[in-house]
C-alpha cells in the first residue's frame, strides 16, 4: 500500500479528537484549552455528531470551562442527555434479551455497546450508542431469532424471507433487526469478521467476563485480549472513520504500559490480526500518545503496508474539507475497502471479503 500523505490540520477535528481524551484529568482538560481557539463551533457541532462523540465533548468542554456559544452548549447538553437516558432504557433491555436467551439456552456475548462504555469510561451513559451487538454461535441462530422475534424485533438486514436466515448468515457474520415500537437495533453476529483467518478462534464460547450495567445485574463480553483484538480489527474495517472507535479503544488499553501493549498485540497476532493491531496501537499513539518504547514500534512498523494503513486511516477520519459521513460520499467508501482488504495478506482472506460482499449484494 503507497504512503498517503498526512492531512493538513483541521481545527474542528483536533478539538473533537482532544474532547475524547480519557480520563478527563488535568493533562486532558489542557490539550482542550489550548486547541479552544478559532473554533468554527457550527462546524464542530457537526463535527461532533459526524464522530457520535457529543458525551465525550459535552463533558470535556464543560470540565475545561470552555466558553462556547450558547446555542452550542444547549445542542451538546441536549445530546448528551438523551443519549444517557436512551442507555438507561437500553440496559434495561439487555438484561431482558439476556435473560430471554439464558431460557433458550442460548450461549452469548454481548460486545461494544454498553459492555464497553462500561469497561472503558465506567459510565454507560456518556457513549453514543445505536445497536446492541449480540455474539452467538451459528448452532443457535435460528433459536435465538426466534427469541429476539419474541421480543418484537423484525429481521430488516436481509430484508427478505425470515426463513433464509441461516442461509444470509453463510455469507454475513451478521443480520441485522429492528424493534417494531421502539426502533432498537439489534446486530446479531454468528461471527465478528468477514474470515475465519482473522480473530481465529473467537466466538460465543471464548473466555469472558461479566459486567455490571444496571446495579448489580450483568451481562457477558469477551475477555480483555480478545475484546482487544476485536476492537482493532472492527475499528479498521470500517476504515477508522468514526473517531468513537479509536477513543473507546484508548479509554479501555490506553493507559496500559509497554509490556501490556505487547502482549495485547502478540494475542492478536497469533489470532490473525496482526495487521488490525499494528494500525490500531499506532494509530492510538499517533492521536492520543501510548507507552509504545522503540522497540515495540520497530516491530508495529515493520510491516511496510502498515504506516501508510495509518495515513490512510487518518485521512478517513478527518474527512478533509467535508464533514459528511464517507458512506454518504461519492467513492468515500473506497479507502475503507482498501484498508479492509489490505487486513491480512493472503489471496484467501480478500476472497472471504469479497464473497461476503458479493454473497449479500446477491441474496
Amino acid at each position: 500500500m503507497p504512503h498517503v500523505p498526512f492531512p493538513t490540520r483541521d481545527a474542528e477535528f483536533d478539538l473533537c479528537a482532544a474532547c475524547c481524551r480519557w480520563p478527563q484529568d488535568e493533562a486532558a482538560l489542557a490539550v482542550v484549552r489550548a486547541r479552544a481557539s478559532g473554533i468554527d463551533w457550527t462546524r464542530f457541532l457537526a463535527m461532533v455528531a459526524r464522530h457520535r462523540v457529543h458525551g465525550l465533548a459535552h463533558r470535556a468542554l464543560r470540565a475545561a470551562a470552555i466558553p462556547v456559544p450558547a446555542s452550542v452548549e444547549t445542542a451538546l447538553a441536549g445530546q448528551a442527555r438523551a443519549i444517557a437516558l436512551q442507555n438507561i432504557a437500553m440496559a434495561a433491555e439487555y438484561l431482558a434479551l439476556d435473560d430471554a436467551l439464558d431460557a433458550a439456552g442460548v450461549a452469548r456475548l454481548f460486545v461494544k455497546g454498553l459492555t464497553l462504555a462500561r469497561l472503558a469510561y465506567g459510565d454507560i451513559g456518556i457513549k453514543t450508542n445505536h445497536d446492541i451487538d449480540i455474539l452467538i454461535s451459528p448452532v443457535d441462530l435460528e433459536a435465538a431469532a426466534r427469541v429476539i422475534e419474541a421480543r418484537g424485533y423484525r429481521m430488516v438486514v436481509p430484508a427478505k424471507d425470515r426463513a433464509r436466515i441461516a442461509a444470509w448468515h453463510r455469507y454475513s457474520k451478521e443480520s441485522s433487526w429492528r424493534h417494531a415500537a421502539s426502533g432498537r437495533m439489534i446486530d446479531l453476529h454468528t461471527a465478528l469478521t468477514d474470515s475465519p483467518l482473522s480473530l481465529m478462534g473467537v466466538g460465543a464460547d471464548s473466555p469472558s467476563r461479566p459486567v455490571e450495567i444496571a446495579g448489580p445485574r450483568s451481562v457477558a463480553t469477551l475477555c480483555d485480549d480478545d475484546l482487544y483484538a476485536y476492537l482493532a480489527v472492527h475499528g479498521a474495517s470500517s476504515g477508522w472513520s468514526r473517531l468513537k472507535w479509536i477513543a473507546d479503544l484508548v479509554a479501555l488499553f490506553g493507559a496500559a504500559d509497554t509490556a501490556t501493549l505487547r502482549r495485547l498485540h502478540a494475542h492478536a497476532s497469533a489470532i490473525g490480526a496482526a495487521r488490525a493491531s499494528a494500525l490500531a496501537l499506532l494509530l492510538a499513539d499517533r492521536m492520543f500518545g501510548l507507552a509504545i518504547d522503540d522497540a515495540l514500534r520497530r516491530e508495529l512498523e515493520c510491516d511496510r503496508a502498515v504506516p501508510a494503513m495509518v495515513d490512510l486511516s487518518l485521512g478517513v477520519m478527518r474527512g478533509g474539507a467535508t464533514i459528511r459521513d464517507v458512506t454518504d460520499t461519492r467513492f468515500g467508501t473506497l479507502p475503507l475497502h482498501r484498508i479492509h482488504f489490505a487486513l491480512r495478506p493472503e489471496w484467501r482472506y480478500k476472497a472471504d471479503v469479497l464473497r461476503g460482499r458479493i454473497g449479500a449484494r446477491l441474496f
